[in-house]
């Protein structure tokens, strides 16, 4: 019988074989403790093997992700998917144990071990550790008398203690419950137990320096829990009904793009899918079974939803909730000058290097893909988004921080005016200048008139002097230009640059209708001659006959 088929036994009898009754083989929400249920994840335990082991020291190891994201469940499956005798896995759910101070928090870990050593084979039955023994001087009856028997068992074999939901002692440090030197504690005994192994799951990567836990997981070797491969997402979404029902591959890419194969919404979906299924039990289920348990996907979905938004920044939430109002415009995705228009709209403006990061942040958490243009990685998320958050609630949720990005835009602006009215300031002294030059040649074409009237009166018609006149006025006109334009040259400044843009302007437009009136000139000449040659010709004496 195939592991991942869907049958389920109960009392002997083959539930599966019956038409009134049929278990949900999906988990919505529980870490995955079944191998029937559990896909994938081979690439990590292939890492694991490769890092756990180091030619003189093995190595930390940190798997990190966001809630939801599986890495509890390949806890639950490190000793099928490991695959290595060597390592003898310990689950230490920090999320259940009290972690009542140091006395507690090492019996706690004690107690752990022997309850997982009692499965092992060939392993001596050791008692439970007593609280008491802890309580005088823990760290000593933890190092000096629990460990020492322990080891001797172990042989060459080792303990794997794996740490779930480690960001938990930060919260107990943080009330007091635990003492700040936990993390110094596990660091020490890290480097000074050779028959222990370590491996941690949290949140998110700590940065350098970041948290009291930072020395503890500088030692480490890091590992992203993220989506699963898409073949194995099609596996968890066919393979556990396959007995029972098919899917339509549209329907299949439609719970690949509103889930990206992250393992828990993707059991989610398929379980309200099989409750479906069970009501009518078709053959085949298409999109539209899909679109149909929407609502209860967001509905059931929502506390997972409402951590993904509370665990967010002020400008991480402005970032989500106008991509959720925009992305339904742009197909193809979102481009940030869009993002950022939108936010304006509702007067959000969040700091640009403040944007830079948050849109970071989300693409680390698996939320946004990495660059422009942006878009939903899991499309549930933007679904509950639109529903519930939209973008003008948003604005009125952020308050006092919108108000203050909103202050600082308008300081932004004020500031960003000064340049601009230098600018102006530079282009109306520079055309200024061009005036005055222009002016000073007025002058002179308006005295070269009256020489050339003095000179040429009778000679020159008065469309002769017309035009003599604006020929003088255009030269004047390009060659103050022209010195301007030089002087120009000296600077490439905003200001520089627009003056002598203007005088460019003024000295190709004098030069364009000083073209003109030359050729108009030349024109009128070659007529003028021809007129005097016809009227030549016309006044001459005929020859006399002989």
């Amino acid at each position: 019988m195939s592991p991942h088929k869907g049958y389920f036994i109960r009392g002997g009898m083959n539930f599966s074989q019956r038409r009134d009754f049929v278990v949900n083989p999906y988990i919505a929400g529980s870490p995955v403790k079944d191998a029937a249920m559990f896909f994938g994840r081979e690439d990590v335990y292939a890492w694991l093997r490769q890092h756990l082991r180091g030619a003189y020291q093995d190595n930390v190891i940190v798997l990190y992700g966001e809630r939801r994201s599986g890495k509890t469940s390949i806890l639950y499956q490190m000793e099928r998917g490991l695959n290595d005798d060597r390592y003898i896995p310990v689950l230490l759910d920090l999320q259940g144990m009290g972690l009542e101070g140091m006395a507690g928090f090492l019996w706690e870990m004690a107690r752990k071990i022997i309850l997982t050593l009692r499965h092992v084979d060939g392993m001596p039955a050791f008692d439970r550790p007593r609280r008491e023994a802890f309580e005088t001087s823990p760290r000593q009856q933890f190092e000096e008398v629990f460990l020492p028997p322990i080891r001797e068992a172990l042989g060459e074999r080792r303990l794997l203690l794996m740490f779930d939901e480690t960001d938990r002692l930060a919260e107990k440090v943080g009330d007091g419950s635990l003492p700040a030197g936990v993390y110094d504690y596990l660091r020490a005994l890290i480097q000074q137990s050779s028959h222990l192994n370590f491996l941690f799951t949290i949140g998110r990567r700590l940065e350098g320096g970041q948290g009291s836990g930072s020395s503890l997981f500088n030692l480490a070797v890091y590992r992203k829990i993220s989506f699963l491969d898409a073949d194995y997402a099609e596996d968890l979404i066919t393979r556990p009904v396959a007995e029972y029902y098919s899917y339509t591959p549209q329907a299949v890419e439609k719970i690949l793009q509103l889930t990206g194969g992250q393992p828990y919404y993707t059991q989610l979906l398929c379980h309200n899918l099989f409750t479906r299924w069970s009501q009518t039990r078709p053959a085949q289920l298409d999109v539209s079974d899909v679109e149909a348990v929407l609502p209860d996907v967001l509905e059931q979905g929502t506390p997972n939803f409402q951590f993904v938004w509370e665990d967010s920044s002020p400008v991480e939430k402005a970032a989500l909730a106008a991509m959720a109002h925009t992305a339904p415009r742009f197909r193809g995705g979102v481009m940030r000058r869009n993002l950022e228009r939108t936010l304006a709209r509702v007067r959000l403006y969040p700091p640009e290097a403040d944007l830079t990061t948050g849109l970071k942040y989300l693409f680390e958490r698996d939320i946004l893909n990495e660059r422009e243009p942006y878009e939903f990685r899991l499309g549930l998320v933007h679904l509950w988004l639109a529903k519930y958050k939209q973008l003008e609630w948003v604005s009125e949720e952020l308050g006092d921080t919108a108000r203050e990005w909103e202050e600082q835009e308008r300081l932004r602006q004020a500031r960003a005016a000064k340049p601009a009215e230098k600018i102006r300031r530079w282009v109306a002294a520079g055309l200024a200048v061009v005036s005055i030059i222009l002016l000073g040649a007025v002058y002179q074409l308006v005295t070269r008139i009256q020489e050339v009237r003095q000179e040429s009166s009778a000679a020159l018609s008065a469309a002769e002097i017309r035009r003599a006149t604006e020929a003088a006025r255009y030269e004047a006109t390009v060659a103050a230009a022209s010195t301007e334009v030089a002087r120009l040259q000296v600077s490439d400044s905003p200001q520089i640059a627009a003056a002598r843009a203007t005088a460019q302007a003024a000295e190709a437009m004098a030069a364009i209708a000083l073209a003109q009136i030359t050729a108009t000139a030349q024109h009128e000449a070659v007529l003028t001659a021809q007129a005097a040659d016809a009227d030549s010709a016309a006044t001459a004496p005929s020859p006399t006959p002989t």
